[in-house]
């Protein structure tokens, strides 16, 4: 491990600002329920709630649990690209349940073993992610309606999904699609990616070269029960004329995931980088060596590669 370390990439979530399809421009459509899919206008999201879960389990191992007098809910989102550029989307400050005490509740971030968590990623044109989004109640209320906003502020539409069956226990996990590695490069196949903040000579060549599974824990990164640690190496070179660097205000803002064939992703937020890190000179090779914590029973089907936080160029690879 280099100078950069291990490091935390902060836990944020931006959706761009949208409206919503209706009848009448810029109103959510009514009358929807759980299962229904509906659509964001202008961005080209289609949304769809496809279960929720009264009460959603919460392992007794994890560190955070819903207070006394509360309980975990969570609503499983899926969520595709159909339009034609990358979409930068996250769950917070976006997803709001309302209870029958007529309050809305934000989503809690807490972890439910009922699957994968729904987290801020990039979405090329045509890819898809299925997640959970979790929020603590009190024990006497009941969830109404499940929302996803257009942007973060309380104006504005929202997608609505009326809450008439709930489920105790987990759904089976979503079918593998036939067709989920199409557009995927090849383990180990170069990629070069010229840097969208337009910088004058700033390219880099980037291959997801080796996944390593299940990889050691180390002294800062160990999972949790029911957990396991999954590497992948990237080898980068940068083809550019001028340095290469893609830190921001010390943080590290690349973005990895990892996708199964079912469309749930993890993101890396603990990871360490190049011996050396950034940045790097002009025809120099740096090999970033990525920890994702997945389930026991996740298999990594595709791996994804943005070089910048914000940035709209997301790379894939099949394993």
């Amino acid at each position: 491990m280099g100078r950069s370390g291990l490091r935390w990439l902060p836990l944020l979530a931006l959706l761009s600002t949208v409206a919503c399809t209706s009848t009448v421009a810029g109103t959510a459509t009514p009358g929807k329920i759980v299962g229904v899919q509906q659509r964001l206008a202008g961005e080209e999201l289609e949304v769809t709630v496809s279960e929720f879960l009264d009460p959603a389990p919460v392992s007794d191992a994890r560190s955070i649990r819903p207070e006394d007098g509360e309980r975990l809910v969570a609503a499983r989102f899926k969520i595709t690209n159909r339009g034609d550029r990358d979409r930068l989307i996250g769950p917070i400050g976006r997803v709001e349940f309302v209870g029958s005490d007529g309050k809305t509740y934000d989503n809690a971030l807490t972890h439910t073993t009922a699957g994968v968590e729904f987290d801020q990623l990039h979405l090329s044109p045509g890819l898809t992610v299925v997640g959970y989004v979790t929020a603590e109640l009190p024990e006497r209320v009941t969830v109404d309606t499940v929302q996803f906003k257009a942007d973060f502020g309380d104006e504005g539409p929202r997608l609505r999904w009326k809450v008439v069956r709930t489920l105790t226990e987990p759904p089976p996990a979503p079918a593998p699609r036939p067709d989920s590695r199409a557009g995927a490069h090849r383990l180990g196949e170069q990629v070069t990616l010229a840097e969208e903040r337009k910088r004058t000579g700033e390219r880099i060549s980037v291959a997801a070269t080796k996944v390593i599974d299940p990889a050691p824990e180390t002294s800062r990164v160990r999972p949790g029960p029911f957990m396991r640690l999954v590497g992948v190496e990237f080898t980068a070179r940068n083809v550019g004329d001028v340095p290469y660097d893609d830190n921001e205000n010390g943080t590290d803002l690349r973005l990895f995931v990892v996708f199964n064939a079912a469309d749930e992703a993890i993101r890396a937020h603990i990871y360490g980088v190049a011996p050396g890190g950034m940045p790097l000179a002009p025809g120099e090779d740096a090999t970033w060596s990525v920890l994702f914590e997945v389930p026991s029973s996740f298999e990594v089907d595709r791996i994804a590669f943005t070089p910048l936080f914000g940035s709209t160029t997301t790379t894939l690879w099949a394993t």
